[in-house]
C-alpha cells in the first residue's frame, strides 16, 4: 500500500511561493525541528490545472538510482532526510528547479512497483477523487497534505494505473 507521509514531503517541494521559510534538520522519530536562520525562498507558483507537476519513482535501492538519473540525465540529487534514510529531490540541470523525487521503498512503500507516479494538478481535489469512483476508478490514498492549503492523493485508472491527483488550495477569488 501506498505511504503518503512519505511522498507529502517530497511532493510539497513543487508547491511553494515566494516565502520566508526556516532551514530544518531531522532526527530519527522525530518532527523537524526549525533552526535560527530564516531564509527567503523563491520557487514558482503552483503547475496550472491538468498539468503534470511532479514525479516521484519509490525504489528499492534509491542512493543507486539517484546516482543512475545523475549520470544519465544529468539532474542533481538534493538529500531529503526521512530520519534513518535519506529520499531525494532531483533538480534540472542549469535552472536547479526541483523536477522529481527519488525514494526508497520502505515500509508501506517496500511494496510499490518500481515506476514513476506523476502527480496532475486539478482545481478541486474532492470532485476529482468524486469523479475518479464514479468513472470506475478507485482512490489508494486518502487525501493529505502537502504543505499549506495543498493536497494530494493517489489513485487508480480503470485500466490500473497509478497516478497522483495535487490540488494547491489556492482559489482565486471570485
Amino acid at each position: 500500500m501506498f505511504d503518503p507521509t512519505a511522498q507529502a514531503r517530497i511532493a510539497s517541494t513543487f508547491v511553494r511561493r515566494t516565502a520566508t521559510v526556516k532551514h530544518f534538520s531531522k532526527s530519527p522519530g522525530s518532527r523537524c525541528h526549525d533552526s535560527d536562520k530564516d531564509t527567503p525562498v523563491t520557487t514558482p507558483p503552483p503547475p496550472p490545472i491538468g498539468t503534470v507537476g511532479w514525479f516521484d519513482l519509490t525504489v528499492p535501492n534509491a542512493p543507486a538510482v539517484r546516482a543512475f538519473y545523475e549520470r544519465v540525465t544529468g539532474w542533481t540529487a538534493t538529500p531529503l532526510s526521512m530520519g534513518d534514510y535519506d529520499d531525494y529531490i532531483m533538480t534540472a540541470t542549469g535552472t536547479g528547479a526541483p523536477v522529481g523525487g527519488v525514494c526508497n521503498a520502505r515500509g508501506q512503500n517496500a511494496a510499490l512497483p518500481a515506476v514513476w507516479l506523476m502527480y496532475i494538478t486539478v482545481a478541486d481535489l474532492d470532485a476529482s477523487l468524486a469523479e475518479c469512483e464514479a468513472s470506475g476508478g478507485r482512490i489508494l490514498s486518502a487525501p493529505r497534505n502537502a504543505g499549506g492549503p495543498a493536497r494530494f492523493a493517489v489513485i487508480e485508472d480503470p485500466a490500473g494505473a497509478p497516478v497522483a491527483l495535487y490540488d494547491a488550495g489556492v482559489r482565486d477569488p471570485a
